[in-house]
């Protein structure tokens, strides 16, 4: 990638801005999704007697972020983004 040139300007330096903000944007929606739930489940616990509503947005701030570690497993364990080829072996164990 760093070696291919369009009209004599490396493709690298511009196409590496793409993935970087899009994971840094990613990781910003769910901390705010997350957090936006957690905040309204606190704010409806001193405000309202509704206890299904407290509890649907604690559970919904739980599954947000539990979705988003199973997002992130997948990136690494499944595809392996962020491993290096020669920790590709067994899952957990650098090959030697």
């Amino acid at each position: 990638m760093r070696r291919l040139r369009l009209f004599g300007h490396p493709l690298h330096p511009a196409t590496v801005h793409f993935p970087i903000g899009l994971l840094a944007g990613a990781t910003v929606v769910d901390v705010l999704a997350a957090l936006g739930l957690y905040a309204a489940s606190l704010w409806f616990r001193h405000d309202t007697e509704s206890a299904a509503l407290v509890l649907a947005t604690s559970l919904g701030g739980a599954a947000v972020l539990l979705l988003a570690g199973w997002f992130g497993g997948q990136l690494v364990y499944r595809y392996r983004q962020g491993v290096e080829s020669s920790e590709i072996g067994h899952v957990g164990r650098k090959t030697q």
